[in-house]
């Protein structure tokens, strides 16, 4: 549903990560293992990069499951409470 500090399907004690900033990146980035989570687009990791570089220039965004029914819908019409959400800061 976001970013986690761990896999939730695989550890019961992972959380949901609510907001990422720069900072906060650089503190949690090394103790989270978003290594095995990779994919065609560069994994997690990458994908929080490019959002973090947007929110340096002002764009925030959020990491969401849209596979998960209204999650999207509630996205789109400005939901912030959902996911993770990437900020400046």
């Amino acid at each position: 549903d976001g970013v986690y500090t761990g896999d939730p399907k695989k550890d019961k004690d992972a959380e949901l990560i609510s907001e990422i900033t720069p900072k906060g990146w650089e503190k949690i980035s090394s103790s989270i293992d978003l290594a095995s989570v990779d994919d065609v687009t560069g994994g997690m990791t990458n994908k929080i990069r490019v959002l973090l570089d947007l929110a340096e220039k002002g764009i925030e965004s959020q990491i969401i499951n849209a596979g998960k029914e209204g999650t999207l819908k509630r996205a789109i019409r400005g939901d912030m409470g959902i996911g993770t959400r990437i900020i400046k800061g």
